[in-house]
């Protein structure tokens, strides 16, 4: 049973005693000793070194610029390999699908609602052109207004108004000259520093044990675009052969706080945490060491190991250190772990960990529904993902179920002197919430009102993005529209015969204050549904109060017309302090935060045109098929032919378009051919691997379009000597070859394993030496660009642990 603070002061005044400030100090250390569960003095390691300075490039000379993909699938275990997480989510889904959406039932409906704080969405674009599966979305801003955003395969650098100061890196790109890490970079990082006017950028390069390392970045100015100073970690600091995956980052005014969930070579398996303490200040002056410590075994209790230890970063601007706080929660039930860094780096400093009791119980989330497919979507574990120390408080959140039996977001404050908790959970019947993040949203740093950034997905809805506010007293606003999803997520396989695969979302989101604005203001970074796949973007939340009444509306001219057609917006709606967020169906732009925009239609149809105008509360109307263009002239007529259609592998194959009518656009494709589709007239085309395939079609005019699709049209033989595929590699191929820019190499996987990829010359000395990294099973990509080779005839080769090469292909180069 836990007494506060306020019940002891009663019952002192009730028995006319009177407590001094000094003994109701003493009462609050008594009260968090006895929730004292161990304390762990730091181990001294070798420090960070410095590995390299950079000056950022607008549009550097492109090295290799390779990246690994993995789109297999992560299907549902077999019961009797089920673990206790899986059977929590699956009972979860069960709930959920027993308790369908209730028509008009508002989000968070069972709380007292907050209407006096707006939201309003003003600056919003997208990001990071290009996404890895899943993307990890991070981005910070600098108090002058440079941003910089980074997924899982790529780094830019924007100023507020979207424009980019650096486009878009590779990853791999960026840290080409950080000598002797790997070429598969995953799990970024980034912060920005209000009281040094820095960034701090870190992330993860390898995962074996053999090649794991973390490289922490320091900007050396809020000017992206200036000096960057890079270190090196080693990923497993014990040489206990494993290696760290997922980093957590922190700091205070004197540290820089990392941990990471530390795993064994394939087979995976989790084994422990291990949190580094460096020295900030050395790293902000590009000094050669940073003094590093570690803390490795992290437990909780009933001697289960810690798992995603999650720093909480400073919510405003003020003092903080040389105490750091961090939090963690693992499966579920009503408790936390809170732990405490008593000093800095070289003082020998100690972690503490204490227990937390929480106001009530979070569980796993189910995952989520999805408009558009069969596959759920993965809202994850119950793991902290965003954690801020405010007003005294640990400020924390994370999925677990909603009372709906939906996927929501637990919300959690933690007084890290009394550890007295309250929190709530937040969701809505109908639609899943997932991968959260917080930041500060308050005037100052009495002011403990919340942002929390999150994703959202429901059997009507495509996954997009979205914010809302608690309150002090942990009451929600209504929430706001960051950007609406324009597609499902499909990107990971799915076998046949098998239950649907469940897609990766996320991993997780971003939100971040800009601390020198007057008015409370927070970016929030995250993924929508784009094409199949993930789209990347940004939005600036500014808070208002008492937000007035707001109507949504607005003409075009003209509403239809022949193609190409250039329309103009024109809004009419009602209401002041308006931001306004077009989207257009099928338009050039696809959509314009300007209040009148125009817009140029490409594509011969009828589309919506939905506008969402904000003054701190949103405003949407959607128009249904109301931009409509027709056809001018005589529409195509689709044909084709090719010179054979039977063979054996691998088989070269010209195709011939016999398309009637002048087709001005074409779009060929050839599922099991290399290349897989072309815009070129005639094409030619190789089939590497037996089988029967298709081929379609696609021609347009001003006129219209038309399609010609002809089923097993290429018959492709095996060859008639050839060695046999090695038993844990199913197939490969490769595209575009010849390749003159880009490489890619396809292959699938039965097992995870660690595999070597390297170019050979035709004389067969080794031209590059890619990675040796662990590879999962399933369909995976390797692309690399072409530009470091000469023209010739290569071989890309894959290998196994043992060095025994699995898959040889020929790479010509033009």
């Amino acid at each position: 049973m836990r007494i506060s603070i306020n019940q002891i002061l009663l019952a002192c005044v009730l028995s006319t005693c009177t407590l001094s400030l000094s003994a109701q100090n003493n009462l609050q250390a008594n009260t968090k000793s006895e929730q004292l569960l161990y304390s762990k003095e730091a181990k001294i390691i070798t420090s960070a070194f410095k590995a390299a300075t950079i000056v950022p490039q607008a549009n550097p000379t492109i090295d290799w610029d390779m990246q690994l993909m993995n789109f297999g699938n992560i299907q549902a275990p077999k019961p009797e390999a089920e673990t206790a997480m899986d059977i929590a989510k699956k009972e979860a889904m069960n709930r959920k699908l027993s308790n369908p959406r209730t028509e008009g039932q508002a989000e968070n409906d069972h709380l007292s609602i907050n209407n006096t704080i707006g939201l309003k969405v003003a600056n919003r674009f997208r990001v990071n052109f290009g996404s890895s599966v899943p993307p990890d979305n991070t981005a910070a801003i600098s108090n002058d207004g440079n941003i910089v955003s980074v997924v899982n395969s790529n780094i830019v650098f924007y100023t507020e108004d979207g424009t980019a100061l650096m486009n878009d890196q590779n990853l791999s790109t960026f840290y080409q000259d950080v000598p002797n890490i790997s070429s598969f970079i995953f799990d970024p990082k980034v912060m920005y520093d209000p009281e040094d006017d820095r960034f701090i950028l870190v992330l993860l390069t390898g995962n074996t044990s053999a090649t794991s390392q973390l490289v922490l970045s320091f900007s050396s100015s809020s000017n992206p675009m200036d000096e960057w100073y890079h270190y090196v970690i080693d990923g497993d600091p014990s040489d206990k052969g494993i290696w760290t995956d997922f980093p957590s980052i922190g700091f205070n005014g004197e540290d820089i706080f990392i941990s990471g969930n530390l795993f064994t070579d394939p087979p995976y398996s989790f084994e422990e945490t291990v949190i580094w303490q460096m020295d900030k200040d050395a790293g902000y002056a590009g000094e050669d060491e940073l003094a590093t410590v570690i803390y490795e075994d992290v437990e909780i209790p009933n001697g289960n190991n810690a798992f995603t230890v999650k720093p909480a970063i400073l919510g405003q601007t003020g003092d903080y250190g040389p105490e750091m706080y961090m939090v963690c929660t693992r499966w579920g039930g009503n408790r936390m772990i809170l732990f405490e860094v008593d000093d800095k780096t070289e003082n020998n400093p100690t972690l503490s960990a204490y227990n937390v009791n929480l106001d009530q119980d979070f569980t796993f989330p189910p995952n989520g529904i999805q408009l558009g497919a069969n596959e759920p979507i993965g809202t994850g574990d119950t793991r902290v993902k965003s954690s801020i120390f405010l007003n005294g408080k640990i400020h924390t959140v994370f999925s677990s179920e909603h009372f709906s039996g939906y996927a929501g977001i637990y919300v959690s404050k933690i007084d890290v002197n009394t550890l007295e908790e309250e929190s709530v959970i937040l969701g809505e019947n109908g639609y899943d919430w997932g991968h959260p993040s917080i930041a500060s949203f308050g005037y100052d740093s009495n002011d403990e009102t919340l942002l929390i950034g999150y994703l959202r997905t429901g059997e009507d809805i495509y996954p997009e993005m979205r914010a809302i506010v608690v309150d002090e007293d942990l009451s929600p606003t209504q929430s706001v529209l960051i950007k609406s999803g324009e597609s499902p997520i499909t990107v990971l396989d799915s076998d046949p015969g098998q239950p649907a695969t469940v897609q990766r979302w996320g991993d997780y989101s971003f939100a971040f204050r800009k601390f020198n604005e007057t008015t409370p203001t927070v970016w929030f970074t995250g993924c929508y549904g784009l094409f199949n796949s993930y789209g990347n973007f940004i939005g600036e939340i500014q808070r208002v109060e008492n937000p007035g009444p707001a109507e949504a509306e607005f003409s075009a001219n003209p509403q239809e017309g022949f193609l190409p057609l250039e329309v103009e917006f024109t809004d009419e709606s009602t209401g002041d302090n308006l931001s306004y967020f077009w989207e257009f169906e099928y338009g050039t732009p696809g959509y314009s935060t300007e209040q009148n925009p125009v817009v140029n239609y490409e594509q011969l149809g009828t589309f919506y045109v939905k506008l969402t105008i904000n003054n701190g509360l949103d405003q949407t109307i959607v128009k249904e098929d109301y931009i409509q263009v027709n056809p001018n002239g005589i529409a195509p007529v689709a044909a084709f032919t090719s010179d054979i259609t039977i063979g054996q592998a691998p088989l070269v194959v010209n195709f011939t378009d016999l398309s009637e009518n002048d087709p001005e656009q074409r779009l060929w494709s050839f599922p099991g051919g290399s290349p897989t589709s072309s815009s070129e007239v005639n094409p030619t085309v190789t089939y590497n691997n037996p089988g029967s395939f298709k081929v379609r079609l696609n021609v347009q005019n001003e006129a219209g379009f038309d399609s010609e699709q002809i089923p097993n049209y290429i018959v492709v033989e095996a060859p008639t000597s050839t060695q046999e595929t090695a038993a844990n590699i199913q197939t490969a191929k490769v595209f575009p070859n010849p390749a003159s820019e880009r490489f890619t190499l396809e292959f699938q996987l039965n097992e995870k394993m660690i595999i070597s990829i390297d170019i050979r010359n035709i004389d067969g000395s080794i031209t590059k030496h890619f990675f040796r990294e662990a590879a999962k099973s399933g369909r995976n990509q390797f692309s690399f660009s072409t530009a470091p080779l000469s023209s010739g005839i290569y071989f890309v080769e894959i290998s196994d642990a043992s060095g025994n090469i699995i898959k040889s292909e020929k790479l010509i180069v033009n």
